[in-house]
């Protein structure tokens, strides 16, 4: 992922006049509601003039980014997702970046988290079968033959809350796959 995020960036050829991490950090903070301070704000606006200047001299790939970048129709598919989007929006590629790292790392970080809930319930069904059947915990521990593991598991009410709705669109595909 991270990658592809540098490689995007990296064919409009303005790695070399991007401001500090620290001014981009707090840039992209920002959008999150975040007080901006005056040494970000003259970062972003030295940037600015920067881009400006690679503007006239004519690099296609990058003006045709910055044209969309700016098109009103992309910043209101930004204001979807940003919270605090300002009227005139951070100069190029700014909300870009927004999006790669808040929005959608959020979602990948989302779909690496279930699709591990969806192991692990699978690799606890495979491991041990159905405890509807036994009466009480002490049967289910006698199953287990020391596994502390999973009694651990079960007895954490956060990872219990966290998988519940996960497991319940996990036995709805289950219960989707046996009809068919």
């Amino acid at each position: 992922m991270q990658r592809t995020f540098w490689t995007r960036f990296q064919k409009y050829n303005i790695t070399d006049i991007l401001p500090t991490d620290d001014v981009i950090r707090k840039c992209v903070s920002s959008l999150e509601g975040l007080s901006v301070e005056d040494y970000v704000l003259n970062g972003i606006h030295e940037y600015q003039e920067k881009l400006a200047t690679r503007l006239v001299n004519g690099d296609k790939i990058l003006v045709n980014a910055v044209n969309d970048y700016n098109d009103d129709g992309t910043q209101e598919y930004y204001s979807q997702f940003v919270s605090y989007l300002p009227s005139c929006p951070p100069p190029f590629p700014m909300v870009k970046i927004y999006m790669d790292i808040i929005v959608d790392l959020e979602h990948y970080l989302q779909e690496k988290a279930k699709f591990f809930v969806f192991s692990l319930i699978t690799e606890l069904g495979d491991r041990y079968p159905s405890y509807s059947k036994y009466e009480d915990l002490s049967d289910q521990e006698k199953l287990l033959e020391g596994d502390m593991s999973i009694r651990y598991i079960r007895k954490d009410k956060r990872f219990i809350e966290f998988v519940r709705p996960i497991k319940q669109v996990f036995d709805l595909g289950c219960n989707r796959l046996f009809v068919y």
